[in-house]
């Protein structure tokens, strides 16, 4: 699975809010019911089911960003810019079994 691409000043503008008390709950209530990221997501249609994966996905990439230390969550080319992974990267990362947990790990 990709990982979304974050930038070193969003990964920081998510850590900041989160700093705040209101920005605290204002993501709390972004990442756990909006992002429904402890509901089920099978719907019994697939499309509704693909919806509530791509809610769940916000909400862990959210969370990827609070908890993830912003030098290991930011992968930048040489001129500052992120750098998105290739298909290449993205098949070897699945040979290897290398991708995203929810649970605010991420193997590198």
């Amino acid at each position: 699975m990709q990982n979304f691409p974050w930038s070193r000043e969003d990964v920081e503008l998510v850590k900041a809010l989160y700093a705040d008390d209101g920005g605290r709950r204002a993501l709390e209530f972004i990442i756990e019911r909006l992002g429904n990221l402890n509901g089920l997501s099978f719907a019994g249609d697939p499309h509704v089911t693909a919806f509530n994966e791509g809610r769940r996905f916000v909400a862990t990439e959210l969370l990827a960003a609070i908890n993830i230390p912003t030098d290991r969550l930011v992968s930048e080319a040489p001129n500052g810019r992120t750098r998105v992974i290739t298909a290449t990267e993205r098949a070897e990362h699945a040979a290897t079994n290398r991708h995203y947990s929810a649970l605010g790990r991420r193997s590198r």
